[in-house]
């Protein structure tokens, strides 16, 4: 029983060493990724938004939105909301999926997204 209770004792020890070494070195590893990903998708919506722009839709200033959700108000000819649900269903027929939120477009990019997906997106 003493041999049993002390391969428990060093099972705890070895536990409290592993999650300490975890915050000490993964979880610093962890949240510089989590910034890798999340100026990455801040990016993506840079540029859906700058693109859109050019194309006549209204966007928020990048200070009053998350960069992971960019809200796309429609150009006047297309504010309609059977415009809209058009521009939605065209879209999701092309494997982009948006969504419609009030009077507008909601995209959110992710990390399975990239460049190529904002080209599409706005050809």
């Amino acid at each position: 029983m003493a041999i049993l209770a002390d391969v428990r004792a060093l099972a705890a020890i070895a536990l409290v060493l592993a999650i300490q070494a975890l915050f000490i070195y993964a979880v610093p590893y962890i949240m510089l990724g989590g910034r890798k990903i999340g100026g990455a998708i801040g990016a993506l919506g840079d540029a859906i938004r700058e693109g859109a722009r050019r194309l006549g839709f209204s966007t928020l200033p990048k200070s009053e939105s998350a960069p992971h959700i960019v809200g796309l108000g429609l150009p006047d000819h297309r504010s309609g909301r059977e415009a809209r649900e058009h521009l939605v269903r065209h879209l999701a027929e092309e494997q982009i999926h948006v969504s419609l939120r009030g009077s507008s477009l909601r995209v959110s990019p992710h990390v399975y997204n990239d460049r190529e997906d904002v080209d599409r997106l706005l050809a």
